[in-house]
C-alpha cells in the first residue's frame, strides 16, 4: 500500500484532484487496517509524509539514551558487555515512565557490541497501569533490511556528526585526580529518523511512530562515527486524534495530540457543519455533522443534537444506493434565525377568520351609515317624551329599546 501523500502544512489543498484521492486512500487504509484481524508485526505501513515537528519535543529520551551508550562504548573500547541486562531494561522502561505520549522505549544493538547474545533489542511498553519490558529480539528480527526503524537508522549519512571533548577529574578516597579528557560522538535531533506511521500488530495493536537515534563509536581507524545501535522511542498514535473537520471547532486540545493532516475530509452534509470529536485517537469519523444556522435536527429524541461521523463514514463506505438527505438538517420556519424544531416564529394567520372579521367589519360599517341616515332625518324632529316604565322586549332576545313619541 504505497500512499506516498504530501500536504502543505498539514492542511488538505484545495483543487488538487491527486492528492484529495490519495488522502481518502489514506483514511481508508486506515479504517480497514484497524478493523481488520492481523497477524504479528510492523509491516501495515501507512506512507504518509507527516510533519514530525509536533512530537519533536518527545524525541529527548531517545537522544539522551543513544548519547549515554556512546560513552559507554567509548569506555569500554567498543563494547557493552561491561554492562548488564538489569541496566539496559532499567534505561527503557525510564524513558517511558510518567510522559502521555511515549508508549514504549527500546535499545537496539549491532551483532558483538554487547556478545552475551547474538542479537539484543530490550524494549518496555505500556499496558494498562503498569510498564511491561522483554527482549523482543527472541521473536522478531530487528536487522531485517525491512525494518525501517532499525535499517534507516544505520544508513543514515553521518559525516557532520558533532564530537564532545569533555574534562573530568575524577576522585579518590578524598582527592580529586588529575583530568582527563573523554572525546564522544553526540547525535542531535537531526542524526535520528523518523518512522512513517504504522500498525503494531501483535504488541499493542495500536497505530505509531517511531524515532531512533543512533549509538556511535568513534575508533582509532575511523575518524566517522560507526553505527552500533540505537535508542529509539514509540509515539502513540491512539492517542492523537485524526482532525476531518474544514476548521478546528474544538477546544483545550494541544497540537501534539492532534494530526490536521486530513482537514477537509469529512463527510458531512451541506445543511450540517463538522466538529471534531476529541479523544478517539487515530481513527476516521472522529466528528459530530451539527446544524447549520437556521436548519434543526430531524432526531428529537437522539441527544446530542448531531449526526455521528462514525455513523456517516459507515454508510458512504458501505451503502451503494446513497441517500444524500439522510444526513441532513431540516430548515427552520420563516423568520427563524435558529430553531430546534419546525415551529413557526411570524404569527399565521386563518384565512377563515380573516373572512369573518371583514363580514363583520362591513357590518358594522353598514348599520352605522344606516344609523346615520336615520339620525340626519329626523334632526329636526324633537323628542316630547320619554319614559321608560315599561320595556318591551323585542323577539328573538337581541335586546331592549325604549319607545318614544316623535312629531
Amino acid at each position: 500500500r504505497n500512499l506516498n501523500i504530501a500536504l502543505n502544512d498539514g492542511l488538505l489543498v484545495e483543487g488538487n484532484k491527486d492528492i484529495k484521492d490519495e488522502v481518502y486512500r489514506a483514511l481508508d487504509y486506515v479504517y480497514h487496517v484497524s478493523k481488520s484481524s492481523c497477524f504479528g508485526g510492523t509491516k501495515e505501513v501507512l506512507y504518509l509524509n507527516v510533519d514530525y515537528s509536533l512530537w519533536n519535543l518527545y524525541t529527548d529520551p531517545a537522544i539522551r539514551t543513544a548519547n549515554l551508550l556512546s560513552e559507554y562504548m567509548v569506555h569500554g573500547n567498543g563494547s557493552l558487555d561491561f554492562l548488564t541486562d538489569e541496566f539496559f531494561f532499567m534505561l527503557v522502561r525510564n524513558n517511558i515512565h510518567g510522559d502521555s505520549v511515549i508508549f514504549g522505549s527500546t535499545i537496539a544493538l549491532e551483532p558483538g557490541v554487547y556478545s552475551k547474545y547474538p542479537s539484543f533489542c530490550p524494549y518496555a511498553h505500556k499496558e494498562k497501569n503498569t510498564v511491561k519490558s522483554h527482549d523482543i529480539a527472541i521473536n522478531y528480527n530487528y536487522l531485517d533490511p525491512t525494518t525501517e526503524w532499525y535499517y534507516q537508522t544505520k544508513m543514515k549519512m553521518r559525516e557532520n556528526i558533532s564530537v564532545a571533548t569533555d574534562i573530568v577529574s575524577y576522585r579518590e578516597n578524598n582527592s580529586l585526580l588529575t583530568e582527563t579528557t573523554v572525546t564522544k560522538p553526540l547525535a542531535s535531533l537531526r542524526d535520528g529518523h523518523w518512522t512513517y506511521p504504522y500498525f503494531d500488530c501483535g504488541g499493542g495493536d495500536i497505530w505509531m511512530v517511531t524515532y531512533s537515534s543512533p549509538i556511535l563509536y568513534i575508533d582509532n581507524k575511523n575518524e566517522t562515527p560507526q553505527f552500533r545501535g540505537l535508542a529509539g522511542i514509540d509515539i502513540e498514535m491512539t492517542n492523537i486524534d485524526i482532525n476531518q473537520c474544514d476548521t478546528d471547532h474544538s477546544s483545550n486540545q494541544t497540537n501534539a495530540n492532534k494530526v490536521d493532516l486530513f482537514m477537509g475530509t469529512h463527510k458531512c452534509a451541506a445543511t450540517t457543519r463538522c466538529v471534531a470529536r476529541r479523544g478517539l485517537g487515530f481513527r476516521t469519523g472522529a466528528y459530530d455533522c451539527y446544524c447549520e444556522d437556521g436548519y434543526y435536527f430531524p432526531h428529537a429524541n437522539v441527544d446530542p443534537k448531531a449526526f455521528n461521523g462514525t455513523e456517516v463514514e459507515k454508510y458512504f463506505r458501505y451503502q451503494k444506493n446513497l441517500d444524500q438527505t439522510l444526513f441532513m438538517c431540516i430548515k427552520c420556519a420563516p423568520g427563524c434565525d435558529t430553531c430546534i424544531d419546525g415551529s413557526p416564529c411570524l404569527y399565521k394567520s386563518s384565512e377563515i377568520l380573516r373572512l369573518l372579521m371583514m363580514m363583520l367589519m362591513v357590518l358594522t360599517i353598514a348599520a352605522i351609515c344606516i344609523v346615520s341616515g336615520v339620525t340626519f332625518m329626523y334632526r329636526k324632529h324633537q323628542v316630547r317624551n320619554f319614559w321608560c316604565n315599561e320595556i318591551l322586549f323585542l323577539p328573538f332576545n337581541i335586546g331592549c329599546f325604549p319607545i318614544t313619541n316623535v312629531f
